[in-house]
């Protein structure tokens, strides 16, 4: 949900983002090394390169987090519109787009060392991860989702604001079935997306190490790319992200605007703990 995803710009896949902060060059460091299956040249220049980046974001970024949901909390005690959603959802991606330009540096060094095969090896990978997905979520041969992926879908995306409100009434899982009823073939476009921008980045790679191009070319190179996946330079694909992104934000406003007093305590108090951890996490790294 767009008020809460300044909670999730980094490692909410932990139950607690402390914790999975404090973890997170591990996490990052396996990630690497399963996409790309790293030699120890590469793993220690990882280690490093991303052990710089994290001590720089929690230096510089994470109490600017903090006032970010304070100051989208406030939101939550009058109605929203889809700009006001779409607002917020804008200033979150600035603020990923500030880690992406500190971060393509660093990629663009460990690209440099990328060989050939480690290149196959990511595509491969990425290339069974799509086919799992889209056996999930897509019939084969066409863009109508099956009526159990459609139901898994909807079913997830119940999940997911339950996660913020609580149990949802009638109301509010309606209106996220309708939703997805409105966009049959969104799990397709979605899935088209992802792997066109998977080639992009694919192909950002292999020119930073073929041409051996130097850190601030390979950059420049990866800053595009960064820019890109915020919003598309091309005009057919840039139309269809900001309807697909307008279409979610008014979602999330009638969701949020038919929100008991309960599930909006519930969210108010998850959002106040997301903010306490980072002004914690951000003070540990000033005594640090």
């Amino acid at each position: 949900m767009a008020l809460a995803a300044t909670a999730v710009l980094l490692v909410a896949a932990c139950s607690s983002l402390r914790l999975g902060y404090n973890n997170a060059d591990t996490l990052a460091l396996y990630s690497l090394d399963s996409y790309f299956n790293l030699d120890d040249a590469q793993e220690s220049l990882a280690k490093e390169r991303v052990r710089a980046l994290l001590t720089w974001h929690r230096g510089t970024q994470l109490a600017d987090y903090a006032r970010l949901i304070d100051t989208a909390q406030a939101r939550l005690d009058s109605p929203l519109t889809a700009d006001d959603v779409l607002a917020i959802q804008a200033q979150v991606n600035d603020r990923m787009m500030v880690v992406a330009r500190q971060a393509a540096p660093e990629l663009a060094q460990l690209a440099r060392t990328l060989t050939p095969e480690q290149l196959d090896h990511f595509g491969n990978k990425l290339a069974r991860d799509n086919a799992k997905l889209r056996r999930q979520t897509v019939q084969a041969g066409g863009a109508r989702e099956p009526d159990k992926a459609r139901e898994e879908r909807i079913k997830r995306s119940i999940e997911r604001a339950e996660t913020w409100l609580g149990p949802l009434t009638t109301d509010q899982a309606q209106l996220l079935r309708e939703a997805a009823a409105r966009r049959p073939a969104g799990q397709q476009q979605w899935l088209d997306e992802r792997e066109r921008r998977q080639r992009e980045l694919t192909a950002a790679l292999d020119r930073i190490r073929a041409e051996q191009l130097d850190a601030a070319a390979g950059a420049a190179l990866l800053e595009r790319y960064f820019a890109e996946l915020a919003l598309p330079s091309d005009a057919a694909r840039r139309a269809s992200t900001q309807v697909s992104r307008r279409a979610n934000a008014e979602v999330i406003a009638q969701l949020l605007n038919i929100a008991t007093p309960a599930q909006k305590d519930r969210m108010l108090k998850k959002l106040r703990g997301y903010a306490s951890d980072f002004t914690v996490l951000a003070s540990e790294g000033a005594r640090g």
